[in-house]
This record gives structure tokens, sequence and C-alpha cells, in this order.
């Protein structure tokens, strides 16, 4: 099994590993006991499962956006003249047609009595 970074075996295992902690946390934290380890228990959990559901949604959003396309993008190993974020003139999600450009300039106004009209 090939686990590209963009590729739906990373999405079902991070969405797995998501469900199957908050699973875990519901059950284990009315177990845990009162005091100083009790809320060090808690509140480890409740970092790690907020950490996993945000990486969660990272991997979500790289999908549709294509923000690194490979691990070795995302960890800064690869080459960047391939990478997607490499610099350069900024485009839009779709490619340079859809980016807003910017109001060409206004007209200087015209010199008096030079309308262009014959007779004025």
């Amino acid at each position: 099994m090939d686990l590209e970074l963009t590729g739906q075996p990373v999405l079902i295992i991070a969405l797995t590993v998501v469900v199957g902690a908050v699973i875990a946390a519901a059950v284990w934290l009315p177990r845990t006991g009162g005091g100083v380890g009790g809320f060090l228990a808690r509140l480890g959990v409740i970092v790690l499962v907020s950490t996993l559901v945000v990486t969660t949604v990272g991997i979500v959003l790289n999908r549709q956006n294509a923000w690194y396309a490979s691990w070795s993008d995302l960890f800064g190993r690869g080459d960047p003249a391939q990478s997607n974020h490499a610099g350069g003139p900024a485009t839009g999600v779709f490619g340079p047609e859809d980016t807003i450009a910017a109001p060409a300039a206004p007209a200087p106004p015209a010199a008096p009595g030079a309308s262009g009209r014959p007779g004025s």
C-alpha cells in the first residue's frame, strides 16, 4: 500500500485514529480520578484529541487545495521548483486566469479644445 500524502488511505487512517481517540476518551475520561493526576490525564487526552482533529482537518484541506503534493514536499526535502508554493506571481486556485486583475489606470484628461470633433 502506497501512502501518498494526498491519497485516500492517509485520510481513512487519520479519520479512524480520530474516531478511536474520541471513543477511548469518552470511555476512559470518566474513570480518571481527581487531583493533579486526574487533571493532567484529562488535559493530555484533550490536547491529544484536539491535535488529531486539527491534523485530520489539515489532511482534508490539503487534499482539496493541493498545497503539498508529497511527503518530501511537506517536510521540505523535495525540489522547490516542483512544489506548489515555490514563489513567483500569485495565481488563483484554478490558475492564472482565476486571479483578479488590477484595474487599468484611468486615461489622462483631454487637452482643452481638443475634443476631437470637427468645428469645435
